[in-house]
Order: C-alpha cells, then sequence, then structure tokens
C-alpha cells in the first residue's frame, strides 16, 4: 500500500484481486484503509471467486463505510448466456 496521509483522502479503491496481475490484497491492508476517518472504501471483488481472497462483505455487515463491487459477468458465465442483439 501507498504510504501517504490516510486522512486527506475522501475515498480509496481497492481492486482485490488485483487485475491484471492477480495480486491478493491482505486483509490486514484492507482493514487498515477501512479505519481511516472519513473515508469512503471502494473494494472491487470483481474477480475474487477466482481467488484464496476473504470477502470483505463482513465489513458491510459491520457497519464499515464500505462499497463494494462485483459483477455477474465472467462468475456466473453471464456473456455467454446474453442474447445478441442486432
Amino acid at each position: 500500500m501507498v504510504k501517504a496521509d490516510p486522512n486527506a483522502w475522501d475515498c480509496f479503491y481497492i481492486c482485490n484481486p488485483n487485475n491484471p496481475s492477480g495480486t491478493i490484497t491482505s486483509r490486514t491492508s484492507v482493514a487498515a484503509v477501512e479505519q481511516t476517518q472519513d473515508s469512503i472504501l471502494l473494494l472491487d471483488e470483481a474477480y475474487i471467486h477466482f481467488s484464496e481472497a476473504t470477502l470483505g462483505s463482513d465489513l458491510v455487515a459491520a457497519d464499515k463505510d464500505v462499497v463494494i463491487l462485483r459483477t455477474f459477468s465472467r462468475h456466473m458465465a453471464w456473456p455467454e448466456s446474453a442474447p445478441a442483439w442486432r
């Protein structure tokens, strides 16, 4: 994680696992960012089902300022089931 004054930011964006490298951000690092004052954490978990990373949904359940982004496009084979529009 970049060392900076965490209170100087309004929003943090973490892609977990990172795309395209697949690097997983540790739960400790995610928790450290989440604990910053007056900031929102955007946690992009679009490809989390293809990794061993821990889901961040418990942070939302704990009423933290966290927004989790996910997609059906890969995990649920959404592109294969979409009709062709012409």
